[in-house]
């Protein structure tokens, strides 16, 4: 059985009180996740390499960017029909799908939305013209692999100066 009690409180006129008391603040995982994750990018990695796929998502997660990923320009292309990002980083080269085809049927997509998503190619492939050929298949932008976090801030920046803060443990550094 439980027995409550009540114990009377009295307050002397022109008295402090000991602790002003503030509404409690309710932390739930997403309070958490939305705290870490203070960037309000919306990202998208499509890549088929598991390996450049942790980095690219390590190197959002320092900048306080949650990211999603796929595997292949399928994947990216059915995702982005339920989903709007701010950002897609597509690689070019992947089975099933490649980054060019993926970004052609995107932007076929936005015609019809007339949203635009900054779509930046990262690929290996640093022949001469291949920035030119990601530009003209609708991507905005061109990154090489290896992808270092001084391109992506550099990309972040010039692309959403409006949303993105560089966190203080990176500040000066890129």
């Amino acid at each position: 059985e439980i027995v409550s009690s009540a114990v009377p409180v009295v307050k002397k006129e022109n008295s402090t009180p000991l602790t002003e008391e503030k509404p409690a603040k309710i932390v739930t995982e997403h309070s958490l996740n939305e705290e870490i994750y203070s960037n309000k990018i919306s990202v998208l990695v499509v890549e088929d390499h598991l390996v450049n796929q942790k980095v690219v998502v390590a190197f959002l997660s320092k900048m306080n960017i949650r990211a999603e990923v796929v595997n292949d320009g399928s994947e990216a292309v059915n995702v982005v029909q339920d989903k709007t990002f701010d950002l897609i980083l597509m690689d070019c080269q992947m089975p099933v799908m490649d980054g060019y085809e993926a970004t052609e049927k995107i932007r076929e997509l936005e015609k019809t939305t007339g949203e635009h998503t900054i779509i930046i190619a990262m690929t290996a492939s640093t022949m001469p013209g291949d920035k030119e050929n990601c530009l003209a298949i609708g991507m905005d932008d061109y990154a090489s692999k290896p992808i270092s976090i001084k391109i992506l801030v550099e990309l972040l920046t010039k692309y959403f100066s409006d949303k993105f803060v560089i966190p203080d443990e990176l500040y000066g550094k890129y």
